[in-house]
């Protein structure tokens, strides 16, 4: 949610598909990352663009490893398997 108005900002699952959920760096900061996902945070699936910037590289990379381990979780649980 956005601080100021409280709207959703991105609604999606994260899921180990190639396409989709690839953390990377933006423009090679070490605290800021950047991922494509279907999004469904307007009550519309699109394929959305995120990026996120932490105060901290630390805070970044902690991120990065708790969003890594999202997508490893799902993918054990079988619940996205048809997309996958």
């Amino acid at each position: 949610r956005q601080e100021k108005t409280m709207k959703i900002v991105a609604n999606h699952y994260v899921i180990d598909l190639a396409s989709y959920c690839s953390l990377k760096r933006n423009a090679g900061s070490m605290k800021c990352w950047v991922w494509t996902a279907q999004d469904n945070a307007d009550d519309e699936l699109a394929v959305e663009q995120f990026a996120l910037k932490f105060s901290t590289p630390e805070l970044a990379s902690v991120f990065e490893e708790e969003f890594n381990r999202a997508k490893e979780l799902n993918s054990r649980s079988g619940a996205f398997s048809g997309l996958l």
